[in-house]
């Protein structure tokens, strides 16, 4: 066990965390561990600070990357080039800013790296995109707090609210044709989905334990047929366990729970990252897709 001492000292460490670290600082610091409730509130504030910052600076960095200001990353500018950028201006954004707020702080926090003072207007589609992701994970993340209350209470099943959640997102852009008698997502969306499923995984395991797309013996296996997607484990030229889904989100959350072997707090936890990702990665869809209207 560890000591209040030795639990401050995490504590001044915070953002070094990842997610699954601060989740179990807060179960040290709420189990007994001799501190009084006030402080034990304290720290958890600060922990739900510092996961909702970080979640903020993964959608901000994703963009500003993006931009690359003068093409640095294009010309070989290291992946943390713009990483102070996109700190400074996670600190002083939220969900609920506009967009024209948005891009005022861009544009303080741009001049105060190359002192040219370019206009708020310049950033506004930039202001924009991040707004939008901004609200999307702020969406998902309110609405997954209460599929989480409501599997507490007895009224759903794991991750029944997190995919009516997820479908509801996905009706403006999963069809493929208003004429076509069938509903589906566009290949290009379904990889953007493997994208994300093989993100969240490489985060955890060893590539040895899962196979996207082919036949691998002793891992769990993804792969999608001519009328479904299956999960099974490679076993011996057989796909043992296996299961069908009727589209790519469910057999990839079927997947992180193969993956994960019955540890349900890890695999909720992959499982959030992993629609969280999702959401973020949807304005490539609605952008590929108005790229293809022009280009018609």
């Amino acid at each position: 066990m560890k000591t209040p001492g030795e639990i401050r000292d995490l504590v001044d460490s915070i953002f070094s965390l990842s997610k699954e670290q601060l989740e179990q600082l807060r179960v040290l610091i709420n189990k007994d561990s001799g501190f009084e409730d006030k402080d034990k509130d304290t720290m958890n504030t600060v922990i739900d600070n510092v996961i909702a910052y970080n979640e903020r600076f993964r959608v901000i960095k994703k963009y500003i990357d993006e931009y690359d200001y003068y093409s640095l990353l294009e010309h070989g500018a290291p992946d943390d080039e713009f990483d102070s950028y996109s700190e400074r201006i996670a600190d002083i954004v939220s969900a609920d800013d506009s967009v024209e707020k948005i891009a005022e702080n861009i544009a303080v926090v741009f001049d105060e790296g190359f002192a040219e003072g370019v206009i708020p207007e310049t950033y506004m589609d930039l202001a924009a995109k991040i707004k939008k992701a901004l609200m999307d994970k702020k969406y998902i993340i309110d609405e997954l707090d209460k599929g989480i209350d409501n599997m507490e209470n007895g009224r759903v099943t794991p991750h029944e609210e997190s995919m009516k959640v997820i479908q509801r997102q996905y009706n403006d852009y999963t069809s493929c044709s208003k004429d076509e008698e069938s509903r589906g997502m566009t290949d290009e969306q379904e990889g953007i989905c493997i994208e994300a499923l093989r993100w969240t995984l490489s985060k955890e395991f060893p590539v040895s334990n899962y196979s996207i797309g082919r036949y691998k013996e002793d891992a769990v296996c993804i792969q999608k047929s001519e009328q479904s997607w299956m999960v099974y484990v490679g076993y011996r030229n057989t796909k043992d366990n296996l299961t069908e889904h009727p589209n790519v989100v469910e057999a990839c959350i079927g997947m992180i729970k193969a993956v994960s072997g019955g540890n349900i707090k890890r695999s909720d936890n992959l499982i959030d990252d992993f629609l969280s990702m999702i959401i973020v990665n949807r304005e490539q869809f609605k952008t590929k897709e108005r790229n293809d209207k022009n280009d018609i």
